[in-house]
């Protein structure tokens, strides 16, 4: 299940509302013990002191009974077992319980071997949870678990130990090593008892990946909880409890950063006429069903279609079976479609945080005449996977707005520069697709997705770069609660995409302005006419020498230089060296190098529209 999947079908709690989800990586510490085992036996416990038993002349029903403490109903039922087995034989006697039973030479020969075993030494891993503080029972496979280094190449949200030690030998001594030990592990190394377990060598610090989910009070804001999911689904009540106790939510200052966040957002949303154009509207709209309980209810009929189409895959079961499956995802089918059809029928309706993504990849994937996107930042590892979805809407001819940049931030911030690559690509798409418009606007905090005449979204997701979580200034990981509203009315849709096309009054340097698609289909644009190119001077009035193309020095750095040509900075920085100019990555560069290094490889210089977007995306004046 994919996170808004599991953030879907959980997006309730009695009281409460979910305002965010994150993926997570939640700490463990894998501890190897020296342990005293006794090997599984052959037989279960319960007939092996039977047989111990009667061996000891305990040899019959009602005196086995007391002398184990079990009933004669359970001791004849092991013994009808042991017989079958020509383990024991009976003697008839006055009744049932009064037969004399003595042991067959195979049901000694057992008995002799199992005293015959002794313990052996065994080397156990126990995965030990350091949020729920204590061991995970369950089987996780070796792959499942993440490094340290992993998580950071991963971005995922890592958790804390909660209290912030790994554990003691004192609590490790609380331990019960015979239910901790997984099933699975224990079947693999043939383990009946663990009779002692030692701690030896250093703990290992580890990571499997989970799923938060934050709630805010239906009635008070105040009020916040937290819930943990593994990333199939499956609830985590274990780390959910040690998350509480061990006061998880002020370590994380979640509720702190919610309403520091909630205060900043509702003043810069109501401060943009978009937002409250559509938030008034959906207002006024009328009212639908309950679309929370309507979307909880498709993402559990989803996965249990999923799971009744596995069971077709899977099953070595009749044909009649298999058609009764059939028939139970055709009732699924249509019982999510019902609810499927309240979630559409709600004119205006605020979003809920998990369905911002799959809306986004719908309106990539869907979109048949027009999608305009409004969002400041761009992000190349959210925009990465999506570029060859937004390339085939280019091939079928949709009309794709692109507007980005925001004038609070320098080009210098690390945050404007973390979408280049996408960004580049855009000017070059810009280029080969007349349908692609790509305008940095620097103006706007609303942010926007409208598909066709399906739907418009305004409100505070990053569309081309939030990527379930979010940074303060500092680089810390903060939760955040995203407040955007959703209109399907056509009229209204028609009418605020008139209003954000006025915003597409200028392009990229350098792209010229593109014509206008119909006005049947689009409207009239807001694009400035291109002025016509000059006629050239007649024949008999000598031409004046052309002017040099590049007048002022180009003073590109090799990280704009990289930039523009798709190439990774230090091959251009070994390049410059080669060509006898020392160069760090803001080092400016001379005209020869700089030609030297297009030269190098095989590209056209930048012509001058090219270069002042590098000045502008880096700051280089």
């Amino acid at each position: 299940m994919t996170p808004e999947e599991v953030a879907a079908r959980y997006n309730k709690l009695p009281g409460f509302r979910l305002v965010d989800y994150h993926s997570v990586a939640l700490p463990l510490w894998l501890i190897t013990f020296d342990a005293l085992v006794i090997a599984e036996k052959s037989h279960p416990v319960v007939d092996e002191f039977i047989l111990r038993a009667i061996e000891r002349q305990v040899n019959t029903v009602s005196d086995l009974a007391g002398f184990l403490g079990l009933s004669e109903k359970l001791v004849l039922r092991r013994l009808g077992t042991l017989i079958g087995s020509d383990l024991v034989s009976s003697q008839p006697g006055p009744d049932r319980t009064s037969a004399a039973l003595r042991l067959t030479p195979k049901g000694l020969e057992i008995v002799r071997d199992a005293a015959r075993t002794p313990p052996r030494r065994e080397k156990l891993t126990l995965a030990y949870d350091a949020i729920a503080r204590q061991p995970i029972t369950g089987r996780i496979a070796r792959e499942a678990m993440r490094t340290p280094q992993q998580i950071k190449q991963y971005g995922l949200f890592e958790l804390p130990a909660l209290p912030g030690r790994a554990p003691d030998d004192m609590e490790l001594s609380r331990i019960n090593y015979n239910t901790a030990l997984p099933k699975d592990a224990r079947k693999d190394l043939k383990i009946h008892q663990v009779l002692s377990a030692q701690k030896v060598g250093n703990m290992a610090r580890r990571y499997r990946e989970g799923l938060m989910l934050i709630y805010c009070g239906a009635s008070d804001a105040e009020q916040v909880a937290v819930r943990f999911f593994s990333i199939d689904g499956r609830p985590m009540p274990e780390v959910d409890r040690g998350f509480h106790l061990n006061r998880g939510m002020q370590r994380l200052s979640i509720l702190e950063q919610l309403k520091q966040h909630r205060t900043a957002l509702e003043r810069e949303l109501m401060g943009d006429g978009d937002y409250r154009a559509v938030v008034e509207f959906a207002n006024q709209s009328a009212p639908a069903g309950d679309v929370s309980a309507s979307i909880a209810q498709t993402a559990k009929l989803s996965a249990a279609i999923e799971e009744k189409q596995k069971q077709i895959a899977d099953t070595k079961s009749p044909a009649t079976e298999i058609q009764g499956l059939k028939a139970e995802i055709e009732r699924l089918r249509a019982e999510k479609a019902a609810a499927q059809s309240v979630i559409e029928q709600a004119q205006g309706r605020f979003l809920e945080p998990q369905e911002h993504v799959p809306l986004f990849d719908r309106a990539l994937r869907d979109a048949k005449r027009r999608l305009l996107i409004i969002s400041p930042w761009i992000n190349d590892r959210i925009m990465e996977p999506k570029l060859r979805y937004l390339e085939e809407l280019l091939r079928r001819g949709v009309e794709v707005f692109i507007g980005f940049g925001i004038t609070e931030r320098g080009p210098d911030d690390r945050k404007a520069r973390q979408g280049d690559q996408t960004l580049g690509w855009l000017q070059r798409k810009a280029e080969q697709y007349r349908n692609l418009h790509v305008v940095r606007l620097g103006d706007t905090h609303a942010k926007v997705l409208l598909m066709d005449d399906r739907f418009v979204v305004v409100g505070s997701f990053n569309w081309m770069s939030f990527g379930g979580f979010d940074r303060n200034e500092n680089g810390v990981r903060v939760v955040r609660e995203e407040l955007s509203t959703v209109v399907t009315v056509p009229a209204m849709i028609e009418q605020m995409f008139q209003r954000f096309l006025s915003r597409f009054d200028r392009y990229i340097g350098g792209v010229q302005p593109k014509p206008a698609p119909e006005a049947s289909s689009l409207g009239k644009l807001a694009f400035p006419e291109a002025k016509p190119t000059p006629q050239p001077t007649p024949a008999k009035v000598p031409k004046p020498a052309r002017p040099a193309a590049v007048v002022a020095p180009m003073a590109l750095t090799p990280r704009m230089i990289a930039t523009h040509l798709g190439k990774k900075p230090f091959v251009v920085i070994a390049t410059a060296m080669e060509k006898s100019q020392f160069a760090t990555m803001e080092t400016v560069l001379s005209d020869e190098v700089i030609r030297a290094i297009y030269s190098e490889f095989k590209a056209a210089l930048p012509s001058p529209s090219e270069l002042a977007i590098l000045r502008d995306n880096t700051g280089k004046q």
